[in-house]
């Protein structure tokens, strides 16, 4: 893998992995558009980046981060209270994950099948912000239950499908179980963050070998560099916007998206592989 394709891998990682419109979709049509294939080494090498989102969320929610951490030696009830509730989620999709992840990766990593995910996936966007403004009074983030913590962590790995986005489910389900949209983000944030924290050790562990036969440190170090740059700006940036602007332009994104990837494959100017 060149340099120039290690960045292009990293910034793809990193702007769309905390965005609801799927990076794993974005990292396959990025490959198949650079005539790659989706290897394990190759795909054990996309998920090991997203360390660079998880150092992101860190970065940003540091003092949550550390409230937990401190709950977790009985120093912060609200602390505790926090990550015992991602701890639950994360367990949930963990089960879920283990279970299905071999037929989901020999079936589902297809091109057709992430461009229908991405068109699907923009309709409910548009349902979700319809619906949210027909809700009232929403909760805080101390005041999520553990039946809305099991509830998220089960909306979550409706993403391992990929196209579906981590992101985008994982917020519905927070705004699904009441909590408000600020709320709801920041929960996402931080379950992605333990979530691909689990993911990229595990793939790292499990294909360590493949990986440095396949890819040199220096183009891996500049992917994980771009990866961690670009998630934590896109991070700021959406903590900043998205309440502003809404979902809605993310589902317009990923209905056109959907459309133009299947033309692409209609025409068979990318083959999946």
């Amino acid at each position: 893998m060149s340099y120039w394709e290690a960045l292009l891998y990293g910034l793809v990682e990193g702007l769309t992995e905390y965005l609801p419109v799927s990076s794993t979709g974005h990292l396959l049509l990025t490959t198949q558009l650079l005539g790659g294939a989706q290897s394990d080494a190759h795909q054990a090498f996309e998920i090991v980046i997203q360390a660079g989102a998880i150092l992101a969320v860190l970065g940003v929610y540091a003092r949550r981060v550390g409230e937990m951490i401190r709950g977790l030696f009985g120093k912060s009830a609200e602390g505790e209270r926090l990550a015992i509730r991602l701890l639950i989620a994360f367990a949930v999709t963990s089960a879920l994950g283990l279970s299905f992840q071999k037929p989901i990766k020999q079936r589902l990593f297809d091109l057709w099948v992430v461009s229908v995910a991405w068109i699907v996936g923009g309709f409910a966007i548009f349902a979700i912000e319809w619906w949210c403004r027909r809700q009232g009074t929403r909760k805080s983030l101390s005041e999520l239950s553990l039946r809305g913590a099991l509830i998220i962590g089960l909306m979550q790995a409706i993403a391992l499908c990929p196209g579906v986005s981590r992101s985008l489910v994982t917020l519905a389900g927070g705004l699904l179980v009441g909590l408000s949209f600020s709320a709801a983000l920041e929960f996402s944030f931080l379950l992605g963050g333990i979530t691909l924290l689990a993911a990229a050790g595990y793939e790292g562990v499990k294909h360590i070998d493949e990986l440095r036969s396949h890819f040199e440190a220096g183009p891996f170090a500049v992917a994980l560099l771009a990866a961690t740059i670009s998630a934590w700006l896109c991070v700021r940036w959406m903590l900043k916007s998205l309440e502003k602007y809404g979902l809605g332009p993310f589902g317009s994104y990923r209905i056109a998206l959907g459309i133009f990837t299947l033309a692409l494959l209609y025409t068979g100017y990318i083959q999946p592989k």
